[in-house]
């Protein structure tokens, strides 16, 4: 289930990065990363994006599942804290190539964490090398952003390989388990 390959690595102390193969064609992947009804079937519940430099991006977080099982929260910081829309702004367009927003979560009521997530698409032979880049993460929330991102992006390519399904919580907890905080 979890492929070693998969696993998210930390570029430095505040960003992470994945990279995956999914199958082809480069356009079918883009479509995946700016249609918000294709969004909506791996990244998010709902999306709303505006396809152009500085355009808005709107993602309301929610996986489906009845709330985080207890396993889950006590690892995660802040679990009842954190407001499952992301907004942010789109800083690179490069259509086919190269897509990056900022992304802004709050935190409690006036807390808001903000970063940056990038996503750069290459293509090799049939498949397209996905590497997505998320900068500036709060440190205390790495765990769960790496296991975040790895569920995700699993999510993502099962979907574009049409392979059977999983429940997200169930796997965002395995994939939890691949990235302890550090000491």
């Amino acid at each position: 289930m979890n492929d070693r390959g998969k696993n998210g690595t930390l570029v430095d102390s505040t960003t992470v990065r994945f990279a995956r193969l999914l199958p082809g064609p480069i356009e079918r992947v883009w479509e995946h990363l700016t249609r918000p009804e294709l969004l909506s079937t791996w990244l998010c519940k709902t999306a709303s994006m505006e396809v152009r430099s500085g355009g808005r991006v709107e993602l309301t977080m929610d996986h489906g599942d009845e709330g985080l099982p207890e396993s889950v929260k006590e690892k995660i910081v802040d679990a009842d804290k954190v407001t499952p829309v992301v907004h942010g702004t789109i800083t690179r367009l490069e259509p086919g190539r190269a897509l990056a927003y900022t992304w802004e979560d709050l935190i409690g009521a006036t807390a808001a964490v903000k970063s940056e997530v990038s996503f750069e698409l290459e293509p090799r032979g049939d498949e397209v090398l996905l590497v997505l880049t998320h900068r500036r993460v709060d440190v205390k929330y790495l765990p769960q952003v790496l296991a975040g991102w790895h569920t995700l992006l699993d999510v993502l390519e099962m979907r574009m390989r049409d392979s059977a399904q999983f429940r997200f919580m169930d796997r965002f907890e395995a994939n939890l388990a691949l990235y302890p905080a550090k000491a």
